[in-house]
């Protein structure tokens, strides 16, 4: 193997063991728990059983495990009616399910692999359209980079999304220059198999076809050959794509009501701070914060160098025109719908390792000017790795809440083996599940809004009777203030004590712009049983 293969076998390795060891003791997330509710075909028994009252956690299990009286319809009927994605992703979770395997990290390992995967296609993909020692380097970047291990063990499509937009780039890329007719056709049907796969796992899909579209009419318009073949992969999309047409129109109406919870704000200058979040700065700097500007400021040079650089070159400025369409159209759709979902890993999965490509060019150009160019990109690798440690040395799920895994120790620690009574301050489906998923079957949960102005807690016989009673107050990530004041608390101390509960324990968990609380109980009087 040349010197080049070894290289790039080790940016694999060591993308993978990165990834392997930022999953591996990795809680479950809101919206993944949602994800295993899509997979089990049981996302429509949900409503039914939120538990407004204490109701086992073997029950709420239950609902995110395989059952053998559902399948596949099950799992159609319930991306239809409740889903916000194609089903793709999920009928493939489904099976996964369906081994029997209780093991969150078994579940997150085709995404690894799939993430995994992607570095090797970016470095084809580089390859391809500047030289071998750039896609080495974008490559070792994504392999790297914050973003990438970040998004790569999810219970969500992003990383197969990630996998299919770059093989899918690397096959229009090959069909580009394929001058075998019969290579050709297998290309051809290997890039349908794949964008078809693409569409039925991400509506945002639809923006990577575009963005092959743009390419291939600044590429192959005077040659009709490849053309043909395109447009013919194309009209066979649209076909096969038709039976899942119903179902993107509602959820197309269901975008135009308001009606769906990913509410934010959005503008394209938010685009540009999370990217550069992902790769720099979000695990160590606030952002908008005076240092954040400075560092964002001396950042961008080696992005000017890489596309000054690359402009030069027919293929990459091709690439250049196209995912800049690709970014024009996908923030038209944004703003005419008004979704504000620009600025998420449903448009990152390609802006970013594409990104990486220009960063790559950049830095290489930057090396080559001495002494000072040196010092530069070092300065740049340097701030990419320090952000990639910060986050390695403090694992997060990508959508919370961040408390889990404090607040689940903890109790674990504190009742072993007793009975415990969790109440939850949402009503959420995702943080419900998720608190479920990672708690002992012994124990009883419930989610009861406005828990902590609710003055009847504490008269519930089902309350009454728990041996230990934690109340659990969550935030939202939109939150600015804490979801248990100062005087609330005291307030629930003293209607515990009046029903004969007494504080045993509080702990906290700190996030950016709120602090989440755990107060635990215990009965102090007989009669409080």
């Amino acid at each position: 193997m040349s010197r080049t293969g070894w290289l790039l076998a080790a940016i694999l390795f060591i993308g993978f063991i990165l990834r392997f060891l930022y999953c591996w003791d990795l809680p479950l997330s809101g919206d993944e728990s949602v994800s295993l509710l899509q997979a089990a075909g049981k996302a429509l028994d949900y409503p039914s059983r939120i538990p407004h009252t204490p109701t086992p956690v073997r029950q709420l299990q239950a609902l995110m495990e395989y059952s053998p009286d559902r399948g596949v319809r099950d799992v159609l009927n319930s991306m239809e009616q409740t889903g916000m994605h194609p089903p793709l992703y999920y009928l493939l979770l489904h099976l996964f399910l369906r081994s029997g395997l209780d093991n969150l990290f078994f579940l997150r390992f085709i995404s690894i692999l799939l993430s995994a995967a992607s570095v090797w296609l970016l470095y084809q993909i580089a390859a391809s359209i500047l030289d071998k020692t750039t896609a080495l380097l974008s490559a070792a970047l994504l392999a790297a980079s914050t973003f990438g291990i970040h998004y790569s063990g999810m219970l969500r499509p992003y990383p197969l999304i990630l996998f299919l937009s770059l093989l899918t780039t690397d096959l229009l890329l090959k069909i580009e220059t394929e001058n075998n007719s019969r290579r050709l056709f297998l290309l051809g049907f290997f890039y349908s198999a794949g964008i078809l796969a693409g569409l039925y796992t991400l509506y945002h899909f639809i923006f990577v076809l575009c963005f092959h579209f743009l390419y291939a009419m600044l590429t192959c318009r005077n040659r009709s050959r490849r053309l043909m073949l395109l447009s013919a992969c194309w009209t066979l999309i649209g076909i096969f794509y038709l039976p899942w047409m119903p179902s993107f129109k509602e959820q197309l109406d269901v975008i135009r009501t308001g009606n769906y919870y990913f509410h934010s704000t959005n503008h394209p200058l938010k685009f540009l701070a999370i990217l550069y979040d992902e790769l720099f700065a979000g695990r160590l700097l606030d952002r908008y914060s005076i240092i954040w500007l400075t560092l964002f400021l001396g950042i961008l040079p080696a992005v000017w160098f890489g596309i000054r650089n690359v402009l030069s070159t027919p293929r990459p400025r091709r690439v250049l025109l196209a995912l800049s369409g690709y970014i024009l159209l996908n923030l038209a759709a944004d703003l005419k719908m008004n979704s504000h979902t620009l600025a998420t890993p449903k448009l990152l999965f390609f802006v970013l390792p594409a990104g990486l490509l220009f960063l790559a060019a950049g830095l290489r150009k930057c090396w080559s000017k001495q002494p000072a160019g040196k010092l530069y990109a070092l300065f740049l690798i340097g701030f990419f790795l320090v952000n990639t440690s910060a986050a390695l040395q403090n694992p997060q799920t990508v959508d919370g809440p961040d408390c889990l895994k404090p607040f689940s120790s903890f109790l674990k620690e504190t009742s072993p083996e007793e009975p415990l009574c969790i109440l939850l301050n949402k009503q959420n489906v995702r943080f419900v599940l998720s608190f479920a998923y990672t708690s002992p079957k012994s124990w009883n949960l419930a989610a009861i809004e406005n828990l902590q102005s609710n003055n009847d807690i504490f008269g519930l016989d089902s309350i009454k009777s728990a041996q230990k009673l934690a109340m659990i107050f969550l935030a939202e990530p939109s939150e600015k203030t804490a979801p248990l004041p100062r005087e609330k608390t005291v307030s629930l101390i003293a209607q515990a004590e009046e029903a004969g509960f007494g504080l045993c324990r509080s702990i906290s968990c700190r996030q950016k712009n709120t602090e989440e609380a755990l107060l635990l109980f215990t009965p102090v009087r007989p009669e409080a049983h």
